[in-house]
């Protein structure tokens, strides 16, 4: 029994160590709506070749997503040397206020198929070409859940949910709350919440 759990341990560490071999920077994109290219960079720290296939995405209210057809890509597909990185831009062919996200997903390596474990990463970057201003927050409650609207300018990058002056309940990327919409969180709310967003914390209070 001690010698299998050492095995999943050492198959744990492997596949954390096969998982940190890429990153992208930056982890989001926020642009003004007039801008035309942008670009972004991946890394590959690990000691085999990498290859992604890059594709944009429309980004819905609710956090899902649909292909989208109006950018260019350059690269489309990206192979990147061991311990290299590339960069990778994308233009739009429609300017405006858009949201979007940019999937980066990883193809199999040759020898896939054959012994050994071959992770294949996904990396997707969520995109903002927005007016200028900041996110204006509002909560309440929508089938017992927290309801946040946003009737700002710009995007809600919502990090972090609690009660107000305590310790977030809900952390992470919890995702985006685009202006002018609204969208749920699945937190039950006991009074004023403290709503955490990348730069700022808005503290407010619930509608019932």
């Amino acid at each position: 029994m001690r010698r299998t759990g050492i095995a999943l341990m050492i198959s744990m560490l492997s596949l954390a160590a096969v998982a940190s071999t890429t990153s992208v920077v930056p982890t989001a994109i926020i642009a003004s709506e007039s801008s035309r290219v942008e670009v972004f960079t991946i890394n590959n720290k690990g000691d085999n070749e990498a290859t992604f296939n890059i594709t944009v995405h429309t980004l819905a209210a609710d956090g899902s997503m649909t292909f989208s057809k109006d950018f260019l890509i350059s690269p489309s597909i990206v192979k990147i040397p061991a311990k290299e990185k590339r960069v990778v831009r994308i233009g739009r062919t429609k300017p405006g206020v858009g949201y979007y996200k940019i999937v980066a997903k990883e193809l199999p390596p040759p020898f896939a198929g054959k012994s050994g474990v071959q992770l294949i990463t996904t990396h997707v970057m969520p995109v903002a070409f927005q007016k200028a201003g900041e996110p204006l927050l509002s909560a309440s409650v929508a089938g017992g859940k927290l309801l946040l609207t946003n009737t700002g300018t710009a995007v809600a990058r919502v990090s972090a949910i609690g009660e107000a002056g305590a310790k977030p309940e809900l952390q992470g990327a919890l995702g985006w709350v685009l202006p002018g919409t609204s969208r749920t969180f699945d937190y039950k709310p006991k009074g004023q919440v403290d709503v955490r967003l990348v730069r700022d914390v808005q503290t407010l209070p619930v509608a019932k």
